[in-house]
């Protein structure tokens, strides 16, 4: 059965299929990859895709925050962390030895940054 609806929706674009479920009052609408998300036009004018810094002088694209509070949305400051940047941080804070992080760090069980 996916296969023969698979076949038949191949046979138009997908703005086709938008407009003619649309016609015939069937709720229905578009699945997006992740970058199509990002790159809507309702997504952009809600403000949902932003500018942040990347940690190295530059910029790179960000989510932005869907909480607003008086009608204001809190922006990223800072860039997201690297993959491990704050392990051995957060592994401390679990109550984790240093013995027992670089143990971990060793197995391959943790990633940190700069390893």
């Amino acid at each position: 059965m996916q296969d023969l609806i698979e076949a038949e929706l191949a046979k138009a674009p997908v703005a086709d299929w938008c407009a003619r479920f649309d016609a015939a009052g069937v709720p229905a609408g578009p699945v997006n990859s992740a970058g199509q998300a990002l790159e809507h036009p309702q997504v952009r004018a809600v403000g949902m895709v932003i500018d942040v810094p990347d940690g190295e002088g530059g910029m790179a694209r960000g989510i932005g925050n869907p909480i607003t509070l008086n009608g204001k949305a809190e922006a990223a400051t800072t860039p997201a962390p690297k993959v491990g940047e704050h392990s051995r941080a957060v592994l401390r804070e679990l109550g984790l030895s240093h013995a027992e992080i670089d143990g971990l760090v060793a197995a391959g069980v943790v990633q940190v940054a700069g390893h």
